[in-house]
């Protein structure tokens, strides 16, 4: 004889006591067996998607938010992930915005005439030098965010399509409390097969601390952005 037994018909189960109020409202953390992360299609990194090319004098003196993801002064990424920025004559970028969970972040640059980003952002509202430049240009790059902690080793694999790639995974950065210059509290990877905005992409991990540790929430989610 043939017997089920139904748990529950609701769409998602939780386990755990982990919680995070901006990742959801409910404690807890989805049962997956696996901890598969399916990102889906992701756009292709684009150097002035955020901000085109324009001038700055300076301090207070912010680019405007022009770029194919902006709207309104905000350029919103469909798949939160790190920026990258150009400019002329030596200084330091500092980009405001918000993290995976709509949290408010910045980054700092070191002083240079570039930038490549380590936190992964969802918004960015506020790009702005500490010196006069031109030519600056900000835009998306291909460090993509993750939606949990993940440690050094926590990361089992990654998939493009239906093939394993040999993707970069950098650790959540565990700097307590967060910094400007750290790195992104969850941590990223980035996918050897860059995204094109029609491959799929999905990756395999281990959530550091499934209970959420601290506060139920460092553990899981990594330490609070700034």
């Amino acid at each position: 004889m043939t017997t089920r037994h139904t748990i529950s018909r609701a769409d998602t189960l939780y386990s755990g006591s982990a919680y995070y109020a901006a990742a959801s409202s409910i404690p807890g953390l989805p049962v997956d067996v696996f901890n598969w992360i399916q990102f889906g299609a992701i756009a292709a990194a684009s150097a002035n998607a955020i901000a085109t090319s324009q001038a700055s004098s300076g301090g207070t003196n912010a680019l405007t938010i022009n770029g194919a993801l902006a709207s309104g002064g905000v350029a919103t990424i469909p798949s939160p992930r790190n920026v990258v920025a150009a400019w002329t004559n030596t200084a330091i970028a500092t980009v405001v915005g918000t993290d995976y969970y709509g949290q408010a972040q910045s980054e700092v640059s070191a002083s240079g005439t570039s930038m490549t980003g380590k936190k992964a952002f969802k918004t960015v509202t506020s790009v702005t030098f500490n010196a006069a430049v031109t030519g600056a240009t900000v835009g998306t790059g291909t460090a993509i965010g993750l939606p949990y902690r993940v440690d050094k080793g926590g990361l089992v694999i990654a998939k493009v399509d239906n093939a394993t790639d040999a993707a970069t995974f950098v650790p959540a950065d565990t700097t307590s409390p967060a910094t400007t210059s750290a790195g992104d509290v969850r941590g990223t990877v980035a996918f050897a097969s860059a995204p094109d905005g029609t491959k799929v992409y999905n990756a395999q991990i281990i959530i550091a601390d499934r209970t959420g540790g601290v506060g139920k929430q460092v553990g899981a989610y990594g330490v609070a952005p700034v």
